[in-house]
């Protein structure tokens, strides 16, 4: 173990990238479904915006709170399999599982369907974050190689941002056609049971070969102990836990970044939500023409990712964050102000 541990700087092989990064198609799905799920509640169910809105909120609010948690009790998860694995094969069956049901509500009254949208958002989180914040550190933790872990992390992202463009196109045009009845298929209700098949269906095996084409990679994984050694408390991992937080809180080089995410964030989120019924009601797209949409924003991803790779070599990481954030928050609200 210890000669294999000594291998930290090393080469991670194609293969290896791919397979890590097929596990962020399950993001990659959520996204894409997340075009439809404000609209089928609010417009196709009859769910009020407010109330709508109130479930995301306290889902958002959970998941906060969530992935520290479940990031600690990874840390200090001793088994054969590893600290980040179990998390990961477990995780697939409530992925798909909730995916299902978010989008297959039974017959209920507004509030009813309130609370249902609330739980399963909630339950979705939960369940990615068990998946999510272990798939991360597992690729922080294949290598030390500062460029070798970009090119992981580069391919993931690759995945992640291709398939959920991707993703997105076959949703809208194949899942959601217009038909005569319907100038716009997110708002056909019949649709939605194949939304839930395919979602439920890809994400839970993007998770399930993610972990287990990636089981090979665990001798070559940080391990929390030496032999012998003794496991810290839960308690004590969330001390440790805070303790780091609070120094980063601190950090002007940590506060930058973050600023700059909260400011991707909100501007993603916004168009997000209003997006779909500006193009839908405003613009009077059909799905089709939204899927056209999506389709030329597809070479940009790439190139995009080609250049970060330069970018970080170039600026280093920090200033590369900050500047394409930055460029990415305007360009993304540009196309709604002319």
């Amino acid at each position: 173990m210890s000669s294999i541990q000594g291998q930290r700087r090393r080469k991670i092989s194609p293969r290896v990238k791919l397979a890590f990064s097929v596990g962020s198609l399950e993001d990659a799905m959520m996204q894409a479904a997340s075009i439809a799920t404000m609209l089928f509640y609010n417009q196709v169910l009859g769910v009020s915006a407010a109330l709508c809105g109130l479930a995301f909120l306290v889902a958002s609010l959970v998941d906060a709170f969530s992935d520290p948690l479940i990031g600690a009790w990874s840390d200090r998860l001793q088994t054969r399999w590893g600290r980040r694995h179990p998390f990961m094969v477990l995780s697939a069956l409530p992925i798909g599982l909730f995916f299902f049901l978010l989008y297959q509500p039974p017959d209920l009254s507004e509030q009813g369907l309130f609370v249902w949208l609330l739980c399963m958002l909630v339950g979705a989180r939960l369940a990615k974050t068990c998946f999510s914040v272990p798939h991360s550190a597992l690729g922080a933790e294949l290598t030390d190689d500062y460029h070798e872990r970009t090119s992981v992390f580069g391919w993931d992202w690759m995945m992640r941002l291709g398939g959920a463009v991707v993703l997105g196109i076959f949703v809208l045009f194949v899942i959601f056609p217009t038909t005569a009845e319907y100038a716009n298929g997110l708002l056909d209700p019949n649709r939605y049971v194949y939304l839930a098949v395919m979602g439920s269906v890809l994400s839970a095996s993007a998770v399930l070969f993610c972990a287990l084409a990636t089981r090979g990679q665990i001798p070559y994984l940080h391990q929390q102990l030496v032999s012998g050694a003794i496991a810290p408390s839960y308690l004590d991992s969330l001390k440790e836990l805070w303790r780091n937080l609070s120094a980063l809180l601190v950090n002007p080089s940590y506060i930058a970044v973050c600023l700059c995410w909260l400011v991707l964030a909100i501007s993603a989120g916004v168009i997000a939500v209003v997006g779909t019924y500006t193009f839908v009601y405003a613009f009077e797209f059909s799905t089709e023409q939204m899927a056209a949409r999506d389709f030329v924003r597809l070479p940009g991803v790439f190139l995009a990712l080609v250049l970060a790779s330069y970018l970080t070599r170039l600026l280093d990481k920090k200033y590369t964050v900050i500047a394409t954030i930055l460029w990415s928050t305007f360009m993304i609200g540009l196309p709604f102000c002319l």
